[in-house]
């Protein structure tokens, strides 16, 4: 998993709105989980032009989800 810190929030965020599911706790957790979501594809661009490398790493490796089947 490349991003564990990004898959922790978006969990995080899906139990706060699940905790109280209101039209504006989901419209709030929608809208942070967009903003991170773009947060998260601006990291990766940024990792691949600092470091050549990133590239294989990021085919071999699963973004948000690790992979048990590996």
């Amino acid at each position: 998993m490349r991003h564990p810190l990004y898959a922790c929030e978006a969990i995080v965020l899906l139990g706060l709105v699940l905790r109280n599911p209101t039209w504006i706790t989901v419209a709030i957790g929608a809208t942070a989980l967009a903003f991170q979501y773009r947060r998260l594809i601006n990291e990766e661009k940024v990792l691949q032009a600092a470091f050549p490398e990133y590239d294989a790493y990021r085919q071999a490796t699963p973004m948000l989800v690790p992979s048990i089947f590996r």
